[in-house]
């Protein structure tokens, strides 16, 4: 799918295995200057058995920075993150990733739907010449699960912040879209709780730039997050209770949220993994004895 300057566009898979949206922005100017791919919008649906699923939606540069959290976020948070190709054509590519397959078969459809708003693509540039390419990369495994992408806003002004987060859960992340000074009195997120089933964890803003730090091989590579952080669940947990407290002095409109990822149980996903499962087990088993003559 190609939009060019502006505009709502969408395009539909049918009988394909996929996890990563490769998504690739080109813009045309003489010097890149800062890009803002929260003027994007994108949402994904799944249509199953007479069902509209949201696989996610929200701002691309917010969800971009999750998924890309441990490689590439540079790319959707620095506009000199990118590749110069042609002439005045710039590349930065970036990329959603749902964490696992989905496999669209018989009359499934996936559907992923982008608006481009006027300015994504910065100043200084020939908003005509600049457009936004994306495209599902083919993937191999089997579905066991529907991979969900959840955000939430902070508001202007911060504060607390509760939020009920449900059940199998697998990442939690606090996402800041601007270049934040990391000091403790520019800090947006001075604290949090999460608090689930079996896995219950307490940070304050010092705590958390650390605990980060160590997810990384240096202090400077970790910092090009900026003020944004995620927490990794060693496994799925349930009945989340998010509580954070955010600095009313720091906290801009439109510039922290709040992301979790999750998934949800389908007896079509489950029959149809049970049958992946047993054919794959049949090939194997074949593999081996003609191996062993």
């Amino acid at each position: 799918m190609k939009i060019v300057n502006t505009g709502t566009e969408n395009f539909t898979v049918r009988d394909i295995t996929v996890q990563r949206l490769m998504i690739n922005a080109f813009i045309f100017t003489s010097a890149l200057a800062a890009v803002d791919f929260n003027k994007i919008r994108i949402t994904c649906l799944l249509k199953r058995g007479g069902k509209n699923i949201q696989i996610f939606n929200g701002y691309l540069g917010v969800l971009v920075r999750e998924s890309l959290f441990f490689s590439g976020y540079e790319y959707a948070n620095n506009a000199s993150q990118s590749i110069a190709t042609a002439g005045n054509e710039y590349l930065i590519p970036l990329a959603i990733d749902l964490g696992s397959v989905i496999n669209v078969k018989n009359d499934d459809e996936l559907t992923v739907e982008m608006d481009l708003q006027a300015g994504w693509y910065g100043t200084g540039t020939t908003p005509a010449n600049c457009y936004i390419d994306a495209n599902w990369r083919q993937a191999i495994g089997v579905e066991r699960v529907i991979p969900k992408i959840n955000l939430e806003t902070v508001k202007a002004g911060g504060g607390e912040l509760k939020a009920s987060l449900g059940d199998n859960v697998t990442r939690i992340s606090v996402i800041n879209t601007e270049s934040a000074v990391i000091s403790l009195a520019q800090a947006r997120c001075t604290s949090l709780q999460i608090i689930s089933d079996r896995y219950n964890i307490s940070e304050t803003f010092t705590q958390s730039l650390g605990r980060r730090s160590l997810q990384f091989d240096n202090v400077i590579v970790a910092n090009l997050r900026y003020q944004s952080f995620t927490w990794l669940p060693e496994t799925e947990i349930d009945n989340v209770q998010f509580i954070a407290v955010y600095n009313s002095a720091n906290v801009a409109a439109s510039a922290n949220y709040l992301v979790w990822r999750s998934y949800e149980y389908d007896m079509t996903v489950a029959n149809r993994a049970s049958l992946y499962d047993e054919k794959h087990y049949q090939y194997d088993t074949a593999k081996a004895r003609k191996a062993l003559g």
